[in-house]
């Protein structure tokens, strides 16, 4: 079982297969390989791995019943069928977890692009995002404190992949920190290195480490930083935003198989590792803004340089685990993305007039609820009459004489304005001339004056 207290456990299971929520599953209610199992369970790291992944209920269904026919195998020793039989008891029980809610996928996709868009409008020039479609795998929830690992991770609330903020600005830094070492011209290293400061932002061991071994030497980041180096710290101007999944499409958690070499046993088996990873061809919508300013600062210059440095980051380095092995890298249509801009810019304008016609009806509507608060209680009457049938209006005129004063008057305010021209007809027709008098009464009683 899982390590979980008591009243926790009657509520979502001893195996927690009622959770749904991936990012639960993965950091907080881990199968053990050695707590709460009658012996040390050796399946604990792939099942851990399968109850969450896309198609993992499947490859659990199929270890339950393999376990299952070992168990009751006549031929199997004890210890195997009792081993088997707590197995199969345990794949049953994961193969139950749900790990893909169509609906949360949807309304994390379209969050992502409203913010996108919400970004774009609402800071314009002051904000660089593009999308990036993952050319291989990409490994979660391995970064083991380690920044160049960058962090991938789960959202609490949807259990959907993205990447930290903190782990965008990681790896772009690192790209920035190498193009500046790869550049000859000294000018230029310096132009870029005062972009780089400003983005990023740093303390004084960055200044005499890293960005002096980009720029070669000391005296040169010093200098490109000029004002900005007095102090010895600076926050960047540049934040970073966290990247989430902006399409359905192959949006999968799927478990990945690595292989370590043979270990040092009687038997020399390889036992291979699970790991969570995000399938190739999902998308991720990046995005990095300007959140403040400094005199003299061309603000649009440092975040063109900035998105280059993100595009070269996630293209060629990659994020997440194990990019050296072809894990975590994107590929950006160029094509593609103009095509998301003008569908963002499409989108803008398509909020913008929506939300004119939104005002405008909310202004109309205003008037109309000011004008009827202005009314009396018979105007609102007499309104309310305008929409009656012929049938119900000939009742009503035929019984004027019993109705109140209230009915009566707002009778004749409509007679006397929306329905004017019922009343000019009324008059010239035969059938009318009984009921014309009691009506031209009751006026004169209201106060209303009838042509």
């Amino acid at each position: 079982m899982i390590p979980l207290a008591k009243d926790t456990r009657e509520a979502i299971g001893q195996f927690a297969e009622r959770v749904e929520n991936r990012a639960l599953l993965f950091e907080k209610m881990v199968l053990s390989k050695n707590w709460g199992h009658p012996g040390r369970f050796n399946d604990a790291n792939r099942f851990n791995v399968l109850r969450a992944a896309t198609g993992g209920a499947d490859l659990l269904r199929e270890d339950r019943e393999t376990a299952h026919k070992k168990s009751t195998s006549p031929r199997a020793k004890d210890y195997v069928r009792e081993e088997n039989a707590y197995k199969a008891q345990v794949a049953g029980a994961l193969a139950t977890v749900p790990s893909d809610n169509p609906e949360l996928i949807r309304r994390q996709v379209e969050n992502a692009n409203h913010l996108l868009r919400l970004l774009n409008q609402s800071y314009a020039d002051r904000v660089v995002t593009f999308v990036g479609q993952l050319g291989g795998r990409l490994l979660i929830n391995m970064a083991g404190g380690v920044m160049e690992n960058a962090g991938m991770a789960l959202d609490r609330c949807f259990g959907l992949p993205y990447v930290p903020g903190s782990a965008v600005k990681g790896v772009t830094r690192n790209a920035a920190l190498w193009h500046l070492r790869r550049i000859p011209d000294s000018d230029e290293k310096r132009q870029l290195l005062r972009s780089a400061l400003l983005a990023f932002g740093f303390v004084e061991d960055d200044l005499k480490k890293d960005f002096a071994w980009a720029a070669g030497d000391k005296s040169i980041s010093q200098e490109a930083g000029r004002s900005i180096t007095r102090e010895g710290t600076f926050k960047g101007l540049c934040s970073f935003l966290p990247a989430y999944p902006t399409s359905e499409e192959n949006l999968r958690i799927v478990a990945e198989v690595l292989t370590p070499h043979p270990r040092a046993t009687q038997t020399h088996e390889p036992r291979p590792l699970f790991f969570p990873a995000v399938e190739k061809g999902s998308e991720f919508g990046f995005a990095c803004c300007m959140q403040r300013d400094l005199p003299g600062i061309d603000a649009a210059g440092v975040l063109a340089q900035v998105k280059e440095w993100m595009m070269q980051a996630v293209t060629g380095d990659g994020v997440g685990a194990k990019t050296g092995a072809g894990y975590g890298w994107f590929v950006i249509d160029a094509k593609a993305e103009e095509k998301r801009q003008a569908r963002l810019e499409k989108q803008a304008a398509d909020d913008a007039e929506r939300r004119r016609k939104e005002e405008q009806e909310a202004a109309v509507q205003k008037a109309e609820a000011d004008r009827r608060a202005a009314l009396s209680p018979e105007q609102v009457l007499a309104e309310s009459i305008a929409g009656w049938n012929d049938q119900q209006l000939a009742d009503f005129a035929k019984a004027i004489a019993e109705k109140t004063d209230a009915e009566q008057k707002a009778f004749c305010l409509f007679l006397s304005s929306a329905g004017k021209d019922r009343w000019k007809a009324w008059k010239k027709s035969p059938k009318w001339s009984d009921r014309l008098e009691p009506i031209r009464q009751a006026a004169r009683r209201q106060g209303v004056e009838l042509n």
